[in-house]
């Protein structure tokens, strides 16, 4: 009792110190937040959050809840189990803002926990930007239309933000959204196991892996190769003869730990989602290998879509001055992002006889690319001033220009395509 009363006075005092950045922040993401999910639920809007809520009352018909998202039943629960279409409406709103809050103040909280050597008042507010940009950030839009804006209309413009890219910010997927927060809880636990590999930090992980596999299973998927790359080589079963017997057995335990729990639900949610027994065979989907059959569908320049998503994580790594101040977090975003790169690239879904051109495993690279771009902020962040943090402040920019410009579309009632 008298741990949670400490406790509870740490985060009020924490609170208290910080209430004016979290209250611009707040303030922030609830006009930036509301409008769009508004706009989103519509029930005549091009989105998977009504679509979403039509799958719910379907599946109730059946007696059948889909086990593919814990969103499916938080917003049942928050219709107080009536789920009728405004009801349903009012609690999937309720749901995605507070997970949109969620987001910015976790975001804001580790940055600024990240920044404890600079100034107080100042990791404070760099924090805060921070926390905003990853907020709006969207693949970079082409600078030459910028520049001639004045003859081309916002629709012709600017219509391929989102479609053709991995992108960090998706508002029209409620499944998306509800898992952010659990994705950079996730990536953060798993960071501090590998810094320092003790059983406790093990099952904090599993813990936050299993929320954010109930939540959606997509990044699940792309961090669980990953960390069990970098997990052998900092325990050094990569490097000969230089693991012990112990270290052997620790990895086993504490990988069964922080991963058995979510093997077993990605094993119901693929058994319920791909295999269900009830479906025609026509209807059941099926796991394909085709490289770059999906990408290719909406994109015929690949390199071009990669790099509008990717340009300031490889200016980072192009240059030697912010070369030298990558650290383990972002080769470990890094790294969970190629993983996720490569099952975008090589898999798919396949419905009978044709591939599944929805883009499924979009998902995991999209919640990947969020933590590393934050990774880079942060990093950006440390470098002293000079030409080159001012070309890499430029390319953030318009990351944070591009995700304005795709807000201003979804407001004025454009499609998320």
């Amino acid at each position: 009792m008298n741990g949670f009363i400490i406790a509870a006075k740490r985060v009020f005092e924490w609170v208290r110190e910080h209430s004016v950045y979290l209250g611009c922040l707040l303030i922030f993401m609830t006009a930036l937040s509301a409008p769009i999910l508004i706009q989103m639920m519509a029930p005549q809007a091009i989105s998977d959050i009504p679509e979403h809520s039509r799958i719910l009352q379907e599946s109730l018909v059946n007696r059948k809840i889909p086990i593919y998202s814990i969103y499916y039943f938080l917003i049942w629960a928050g219709s107080f189990f009536d789920p009728t279409p405004i009801r349903l409406r009012v609690s999937s709103f309720v749901v995605l803002f507070v997970c949109k809050m969620l987001s910015a103040i976790l975001v804001y909280l580790i940055a600024e926990r990240r920044m404890r050597t600079e100034p107080f008042e100042q990791r404070k507010a760099s924090a805060l930007l921070v926390s905003m940009a990853m907020m709006v950030m969207m693949p970079v839009v082409n600078p030459i239309k910028l520049i001639f804006f004045w003859n081309e209309t916002l629709v012709s413009m600017f219509s391929d933000i989102y479609l053709l890219h991995i992108s960090p910010n998706v508002w029209h997927n409620s499944t998306m959204i509800l898992a952010m927060p659990a994705v950079i809880l996730t990536f953060y636990a798993g960071s501090g196991f590998l810094r320092e590999m003790r059983r406790q930090q093990a099952v904090i992980l599993g813990i936050c892996l299993l929320v954010c596999t109930l939540c959606k299973p997509n990044y699940t998927l792309a961090f669980s190769p990953a960390f069990i790359i970098f997990y052998a080589y900092r325990a050094g079963f990569l490097k000969t003869g230089s693991a012990s017997l112990q270290a052997y057995s620790d990895f086993i335990l504490n990988n069964l730990i922080s991963f058995a729990p979510s093997v077993f639900l990605l094993a119901a949610q693929y058994l319920t989602s791909f295999l269900d027994l009830q479906s025609t065979v026509q209807g059941q989907s099926c796991l394909a290998f085709a490289p770059f059959a999906v990408w290719a569908h909406y994109t015929a320049n690949i390199p071009l879509s990669m790099a509008r998503s990717l340009i300031l994580p490889a200016s980072i790594l192009i240059f030697p001055g912010a070369r030298a101040k990558i650290g383990l977090y972002f080769v470990f975003a890094l790294g969970i992002f190629v993983a996720a790169l490569l099952q975008v690239v090589l898999l798919a879904e396949q419905r009978g006889s044709c591939l599944d051109m929805c883009g499924n495993w979009f998902w995991g690279a999209h919640m990947a690319l969020f933590v590393l771009l934050m990774e880079c902020l942060l990093l950006l962040i440390r470098l002293p001033l000079s030409g080159l943090k001012r070309f890499l402040i430029l390319i953030a920019a318009l990351y944070v220009v591009s995700g304005l410009i795709y807000i201003i579309r979804l407001l004025v009632g454009y499609s998320y395509h």
